[in-house]
């Protein structure tokens, strides 16, 4: 017997099939592109979605020689794609990173103010907010927003193309329009904006058990009868699952570095004070039941990353390809951290902060390299990471010591190594690698059976790889560069 962990991303879909003891027996890969009709704005195209969910699911299942017990959904949040009552998509999804809402953010503003919505959501009022998106459409499409019957997000999308209702996670939808301490859609916000509370998905449990996949659905999806499909919830709060950081961890807090790298601490109760608020810290419900996350990220991680390895990594692709190797671990060779490097705000799409802010680029001479540019990228993002993490631990008022980290970009050796050496805390790998798609797997397995608790499923399943623990003489020269690096953070701004 087997579970599914199908892991929908930002910029492709993953599905892969695990034991019950969590090791991976197959994987399928799907990526898609993004499209940007304007600056600052960005999409995907939800047939492309599906059509990705298809390939890699019905490609480990043609496959497997095991029976599969379970299919659970880890999905990328903040994203809003308007669809017609034919179950026809009226537009492109809207991602997080799309910025083009600046004037409905400033329009809610005026209503109901920053701290009312982050009272209401658990979340700061930025362009990522599906809020912002659907006033969006309401002032600039309105043949669109009179036409939708249903806003969705690509987790119910998908659920609805497999051949189920229209229904979604609590985990999901708290990264859309949601009333965090009640659990449920903030009917009063929404008719305050003139927006129909019944245009959205009805709400389940994390653990909600859809059942068998209609036929036509599972002709698409090219699986047999009798796998059960499990809510699961959005990506991040499965990758930390899928890394071992749950309720019983309370020391820990994850690092979950792909696309997106964020920081997130597992509670027993909505983190939404004073320090949140003014740290636009983000919390929402977990995929464990009963339990949150409080997190910041920084949006552009692994995507500044691919953005370096495509304008300038020629060599290093082609190098890559004839010796058959991943392009990064090239890219990484020659790469010395010593603090010596640029120092980069790594800002190439905004900040969930400030979506005006933009990258800079400081400290270059004549003897500035690719490599130190790269470097300082590189570091950049570390120093995003230790912003985040000391700004969760003033949110949750404890030392977090323990730094459990997974992703692509937690990959490196390298940079994991720099990772202990600027946060000054142990950083320690995961032995799963696909740790969304894990904890997507995790959560369909409790709810049909398979784990008796979180407890008993993450202690048979993860356990560590490897332990940094920082280094003195560098935790201290990064120390320094700490402070210059948030002290001209402010360049950033155009």
């Amino acid at each position: 017997m087997s579970l599914l962990g199908l892991d929908i991303g930002t910029t492709g879909t993953k599905a892969v099939l695990f034991t019950e003891s969590g090791r991976i027996i197959d994987t399928e890969y799907q990526d898609y592109p993004h499209v940007y009709p304007h600056p600052g704005w960005v999409e995907l195209e939800p047939e492309r979605v599906w059509s990705a969910v298809c390939k890699t699911v019905s490609r480990v299942a043609e496959r497997a020689a095991a029976p599969i017990k379970a299919l659970g959904i880890s999905c990328l949040g903040d994203n809003l794609i308007p669809v017609a009552r034919d179950n026809r998509p009226l537009y492109n999804g809207i991602l997080a990173v799309d910025d083009r809402a600046t004037a409905e953010v400033a329009f809610i503003d005026s209503v109901i103010g920053r701290r009312g919505f982050f009272e209401i959501t658990g979340g700061p009022l930025t362009t990522t907010t599906n809020m912002s998106k659907v006033l969006w459409l309401k002032r600039n499409r309105p043949d669109i927003f009179a036409a939708t019957w249903k806003y969705m997000m690509f987790a119910d999308y998908v659920l609805m193309r497999m051949g189920f209702a229209p229904l979604i996670s609590y985990s999901m939808a708290s990264l859309s329009i949601f009333d965090l301490k009640r659990r449920n859609y903030p009917t009063e916000m929404l008719t305050e904006f003139g927006v129909d509370v019944r245009a959205f998905s009805e709400l389940v449990p994390p653990s909600y058990v859809f059942g068998e996949i209609p036929l036509e659905g599972r002709t698409a999806l090219g699986l047999p009868a009798g796998i059960q499909v499990v809510a699961g919830g959005i990506d991040l709060a499965c990758g930390v699952l899928g890394a071992g950081v749950s309720p019983v961890t309370p020391e820990m807090v994850a690092d979950v570095a792909g696309t997106m790298e964020h920081a997130a601490y597992v509670t027993s109760e909505p983190a939404m004070n004073e320090q949140a608020f003014i740290g636009n810290a983000l919390c929402f419900c977990n995929v464990v039941d009963d339990s949150y996350l409080v997190f910041k990220g920084l949006p552009t991680a692994g995507a500044a990353m691919r953005w370096f390895s495509d304008q300038f990594a020629g060599e290093e692709k082609t190098r890559a390809e004839r010796e058959g190797r991943n392009v990064y671990d090239v890219m990484f060779e020659p790469l010395v951290f010593d603090g010596r490097n640029v120092i980069m705000h790594p800002y190439l799409a905004g900040h969930y902060d400030d979506s005006s802010v933009r990258a800079s680029i400081q400290g270059i001479t004549l003897a500035t390299t690719k490599d130190n540019i790269l470097a300082g990228l590189i570091e950049g993002i570390t120093h995003e990471l230790r912003n985040n993490i000391e700004l969760i631990e003033s949110v949750v008022s404890r030392p977090l010591r323990r730094v459990r980290a997974v992703g692509g970009l937690a990959r490196s050796a390298k940079w994991l190594q720099l990772r202990a050496d600027i946060t000054g805390r142990n950083i320690e790998t995961a032995s799963i690698t696909e740790a969304s798609a894990l904890g997507a797997a995790i959560v369909a397995g409790l709810a049909t059976g398979v784990y008796s608790s979180t407890e008993q499923a993450v202690g048979s399943i993860v356990t560590v790889n490897e332990c940094y623990s920082p280094r003195q003489e560098f935790f201290e020269i990064y120390n320094r560069q700490h402070e210059i690096y948030n002290e001209s953070a402010s360049s950033s701004h155009y």
